[in-house]
C-alpha cells in the first residue's frame, strides 16, 4: 500500500510538471538596455571630421511568441546617437598647441523597433534578429569644451529632421534564471536609411545614422500556450 502511494504521487508530480515543460509563454515583457558605439555617415566631411562616440539606450520590450521558432518583438526605447571628437588640438595664432577640446552632435531620440526572430534551443536559446525601426528625435544639441572653454551648448533643432528609419539586425542568447524570468545578451546593428539632415548643411549631402547596441535585459514571461 505504501509502495503504491508512493507511486501514485511520483506519477501525479510528474504529471504536473509535464505541462510545465510542454507548454510555452505566449508573451514576454522586459526591460532592456545598455551601451551602443554610434557615428553618422554620408557624406566625406562628416565622415573626415567626426569620429564614433560610445553613448547608451534604454528601454521596455514587449514579444509575442508564435507556436514554433518565431517570435515578433517590439517595445520603446530612448536612445542617444550621434558623433563627435574628443582630443582636437588647440593651437594659437602661431599655430602652437595650447590645449585640446571635445566636441560632440548629441540626438536623443524615442526608437520603436520591429523586429522578427528566429530562435534554436531548448533552455538556453540562441536568435537571430531582422527588421525596421522608426524613431523621433526628442532633441539635437552641439557640445564642446576644451582647455580654455568651461563648456558650450547650441540646439541643432532646426538644422536636422526630427523623423528617423531604418533596418535592423542582429542576434543575442536568452535563458531562465528563475520561474518566468529570463536573462537576454543581445547584440543590434541598425542603419538609418532615411536623410535626418535639412538641405541647408553638410553641402546639400545626406547624413544617416548607425549605432551598434549591446542589449542586456530581464523578461516575464505570461500567457501560456499547449
Amino acid at each position: 500500500m505504501k509502495k503504491l502511494c508512493s507511486t501514485l504521487l511520483l506519477l501525479s508530480f510528474f504529471c504536473h510538471l509535464y505541462p510545465m515543460v510542454a507548454q510555452q509563454n505566449k508573451f514576454e515583457m522586459g526591460i532592456i538596455g545598455g551601451p551602443n558605439a554610434v557615428k553618422l555617415v554620408g557624406n566625406k566631411l562628416i565622415e573626415t571630421y567626426y569620429k564614433r562616440l560610445f553613448l547608451y539606450s534604454a528601454g521596455i520590450s514587449i514579444q509575442y511568441n508564435f507556436p514554433k521558432r518565431i517570435s515578433f518583438q517590439s517595445g520603446l526605447l530612448y536612445e542617444r546617437k550621434g558623433c563627435g571628437d574628443k582630443n582636437i588640438s588647440v593651437t594659437d595664432e602661431m599655430g602652437r598647441k595650447i590645449g585640446t577640446a571635445k566636441l560632440s552632435l548629441n540626438f536623443d531620440y524615442l526608437v520603436l523597433p520591429l523586429i522578427a526572430k528566429a530562435s534554436f534551443g531548448k533552455k538556453t536559446k540562441f536568435f537571430f534578429s531582422w527588421g525596421t525601426f522608426l524613431a523621433y528625435c526628442l532633441t539635437s544639441e552641439l557640445n564642446y569644451s576644451s582647455t580654455l572653454v568651461i563648456g558650450y551648448s547650441r540646439n541643432l533643432g532646426s538644422q536636422y529632421k526630427k523623423q528617423d528609419a531604418g533596418i535592423m539586425i542582429g542576434g543575442g542568447l536568452d535563458f531562465p534564471i528563475y520561474s518566468k524570468l529570463s536573462f537576454s545578451a543581445e547584440y543590434r546593428y541598425c542603419k538609418g536609411l532615411h536623410d535626418i539632415a535639412t538641405d541647408e548643411i553638410w553641402a546639400n549631402e545626406k547624413v544617416l545614422t548607425i549605432s551598434n547596441n549591446l542589449l542586456l535585459g530581464i523578461q516575464y514571461k505570461f500567457g501560456l500556450r499547449k
